[in-house]
């Protein structure tokens, strides 16, 4: 976060091949400035549509 090796999260997060992706990469500049609704509504983002494929595709029930 707030840009140390943030390049090397990203490449993580955007990898092909992968059945599902489980994770959503991020930027924070600082940390201590963000609201926590926000923060919250950035971390669970992606969680939804994860869940929804997830289901789908047969990795949860």
């Amino acid at each position: 976060m707030g840009g140390y090796n943030d390049g090397v999260l990203e490449r993580l997060d955007d990898l092909t091949g992968r059945t599902i992706g489980n994770a959503d990469f991020f930027s924070i500049d600082d940390f201590k400035k963000v609201q926590n609704q926000e923060l919250y509504e950035r971390l669970l983002n992606e969680f939804p549509g994860w869940l929804r494929e997830a289901k789908r595709i047969g990795i949860l029930n």
